[in-house]
């Protein structure tokens, strides 16, 4: 891709393989959310499937509870029947026709039985209501059978009053034969007493089993599997081939079981009461029905037996009711799930290659700026690594012949025979050649920052002794000017420190140099303060001159390379490197320059270092056209200092000359309170002005001098002398 947007032949590479960096991750996670996804609804619907087959085998047992529980009542009833004990009492033709009617009556009614008999105590039928699901009727004295031998008449018959039989579910038999159609059955008897309490026969219930399985069969009608209904032995009662049903009435149906159709099922069914749970053959959900169990709940006693096995024990009398989903079934719930999972890959994947081209394509053109920015940035510090080397190479040129010009016009004007009129054309040419020479030096320090060759020269030196030197230069150009200058330390500075002085020095002298330059009268004011409080010793500085401010128009610039300020009525003379050269040194002494344009409130009133220490950006206060122009301006630097003393340096036995003058040091506070001096000693501790000038006036009445004395030094900041008269005064009391 150029610089008009075309794809080139090396970029088509690149963004092809960038599209495939990007695309291939993101199709990885796309497909792991949507598998993740599938398999959470796979998940969500298995448990649903799960629940819904758990609640239908509820429902089919109620079913069963509610069909027993009817059963059990018509029972018991119809054994108290009023024509029933008329019949047994008188033993009459009318109350036989009487009971006829009656178990007419009650079998079209409730639709439930087959047969609905009256046996005697030898097990003749005396009363036999035929129900063919169209009508009821008796039947004629003619065909009524003697089932003495029968086990269900048998085992009734031994049963006490409101005892209750029941025989398995299996197929009528008529005359020996399999009844055709067929026609499930369970019969159900108890016995029947006299008013003296003789067992005189049963009253017995062939009741349609088809209508068990057919209410199971409605309950079960909203459900996806298969319904099932097995005995004991496994033989189906119910199952969805109905040639395998009713297996163990037929001798060549012995293999038609469910066990045979699922071994595997089959061991976990017979051995567990109710559960669920999948194989490979699908979801299967039982539970076991105790026919025994419920018949108890409405009666005394319950018991079964059938022709094959005899008695039968409440435990081994049961039912399985089955819920049966085949692989086939599950696969069909499953398949809207996959089939959303498709349509969500199909409409992601688009839109993922969509996006990876997109983001190619940036991160194609994204190089290609880059690119173009890296050579632009190369050539510019290649052109500025240039422009430094030439203007370092022509100061260290233009340094030697001009050192050499300056020595001569020294040593000529040093001439007792020289004419004053070139004496003064001589001062003006050494002026100008020391300012040239001061350019020469700006620029080869710029040089020098800006080609990263400077390096600090850090050691140990006396504070006090730099700054008193310092006071000493600049002292003769301030009052040349008719300017006050004064120096100030404020309380706890350090007066041993460790920093390059050298480059210290060239900061303050260059501010110094530009206050004494620019103020026409009153004050140029150093002051210097101590940060302790942060967790690496900070020294700040503060140069105040007299001059008529910093303009707006300069704010943006002041502290660029060559950028020149007005003041007053004219523009700085010089390269404007000065203050340029000043910023660089102080970052790389760990600090910040600020300027304040007008001068704000004293400098000892600032009890916070955010103003020198934290500053992010420069900051400007403009003057306000309504001020005058001899607002001045404050600059305020800070750096990175060491702690030191007196035995670090080179040679400790340097003199401190900015230690007060002693002819203040002479006055004595004896006239004053204690309690005032007190008061005073810690306002000046603490470089509290405003408290200081308070207790100047509670200090006049007593000693007025000695208030003169205070407030001048007060108004220059002098705190430490303060401090040191008292201190004198304390000392001279003992």
């Amino acid at each position: 891709m150029n610089k008009t947007g075309i794809i080139t032949k090396k970029n088509w590479k690149e963004l092809i393989r960038y599209f495939l960096i990007v695309l291939l991750p993101l199709a990885m996670i796309i497909i792991v959310v949507t598998i993740l996804i599938y398999f959470a609804e796979i998940k969500a619907q298995t448990k649903f499937i799960q629940t819904s087959e758990h609640n239908t085998i509820s429902m089919l047992m109620t079913v069963i509870t509610h069909d027993f529980e009817t059963i059990v009542s018509d029972l018991i009833v119809m054994a108290e029947n009023n024509e029933l004990v008329d019949l047994i009492e008188s033993g009459e033709t009318k109350y036989r026709k009487a009971l006829e009617k009656e178990f007419a009556s009650f079998a079209a009614g409730k639709k439930l039985y087959n047969q609905v008999r009256f046996l005697d105590e030898t097990g003749m039928e005396i009363v036999r209501v035929n129900y063919n699901k169209k009508e009821a009727y008796a039947v004629p004295d003619h065909n009524l059978q003697f089932k003495g031998k029968r086990y269900y008449f048998r085992d009734t018959f031994v049963l006490k009053q409101k005892e209750i039989f029941i025989s398995p579910l299996d197929l009528n038999v008529e005359y020996g034969k399999i009844e055709i159609p067929l026609k499930p059955i369970i019969r159900l008897g108890t016995p029947v007493f006299d008013s003296d309490g003789r067992k005189r026969g049963i009253i017995l219930f062939n009741y349609f089993g088809a209508k068990i399985i057919r209410n199971l069969e409605k309950t079960y009608i909203n459900s996806k599997g298969e319904l099932m209904l097995i005995n004991r032995d496994g033989f189906w009662l119910k199952c969805p081939v109905p040639e395998d049903q009713w297996g163990f009435m037929y001798e060549g149906k012995r293999e038609k079981t469910f066990q045979k159709a699922f071994p595997v099922a089959w061991q976990t069914i017979s051995n567990n009461r109710t559960g669920q749970f999948f194989d490979n053959r699908g979801l299967f959900t039982f539970t076991t029905v105790y026919p025994l169990r419920l018949i108890k709940s409405g009666t005394e006693k319950a018991s079964a037996s059938s022709i094959q096995d005899g008695q039968i024990t409440e435990n081994s009398y049961y039912w399985k009711i089955i819920s049966y989903i085949p692989p086939e079934i599950l696969k069909n719930a499953f398949r809207d799930a996959e089939s959303r999972f498709v349509q969500l890959n199909l409409s992601l994947f688009p839109l993922i290659i969509i996006c990876s081209w997109l983001l190619a394509l940036a991160y194609v053109r994204r190089r290609r700026d880059e690119d173009t920015l890296k050579k632009a940035k190369e050539s510019a510090e290649s052109a500025n690594r240039a422009k430094s080397e030439f203007l370092a190479s022509m100061s260290h040129e233009l340094r030697s012949p001009l050192h050499v010009v300056l020595g001569f016009s020294r040593m000529t004007g040093g001439s007792r025979h020289l004419h004053p009129e070139h004496r003064k054309n001589l001062n003006t040419v050494i002026q100008s050649g020391e300012h040239l020479l001061k350019m020469i030096e700006d620029v080869l320090d710029m040089s020098k920052i800006e080609t990263g060759r400077i390096r600090l020269e850090e050691r140990s030196f006396d504070l006090y002794g730099f700054l008193d030197e310092l006071e000493q230069n600049i002292r003769v150009r301030a009052e040349d000017k008719g300017l006050q200058l004064t120096f100030k330390c404020f309380p706890n500075t350090p007066r041993y420190v460790k920093a390059d002085k050298d480059r210290l020095r060239q900061v303050l002298e260059n501010l110094l140099d530009n206050a004494v330059k620019f103020s026409r009268e009153g004050k140029v004011a150093v002051r210097v303060k101590s940060y302790k409080n942060l967790s690496v010793p900070h020294l700040g500085f503060e140069v105040e001159d007299a001059g008529s401010g910093i303009p707006a128009e300069a704010a943006d610039t002041l502290f660029e390379a060559f950028a020149q300020t007005k003041h007053g009525d004219g523009w700085q003379e010089g390269t404007g490197l000065g203050l340029a050269v000043s910023y660089r040194l102080v970052q790389l002494m760990g600090g910040k320059m600020t300027v304040i344009s007008p001068k704000p409130s004293d400098f000892s009133k600032d009890s916070q270092t955010s103003e020198i220490l934290s500053a992010k950006s420069r900051s400007f206060r403009l003057a306000d056209e309504k001020m005058s122009e001899s607002q001045g301006s404050i600059f305020r630097f800070d750096i990175q200092v060491g702690l030191a003393d007196s035995s670090d340096l080179p040679d400790s036995s340097h003199t401190d000359s900015l230690i007060v003058e002693e002819q203040v040091m002479q006055k004595e506070l004896t006239a004053l309170p204690p309690e005032l001096l007190m008061q005073l000693k810690q306002a000046a501790i603490g470089g509290n002005t405003d408290e200081i000038e308070v207790l100047i006036e509670k200090i006049r009445p007593h000693d007025a001098e000695s208030a003169n004395t205070i407030a001048t030094l007060a108004h220059d900041y002098e705190h430490d002398k303060i401090l040191e008269l008292i201190y004198k005064n304390e000392v001279d009391k003992k």
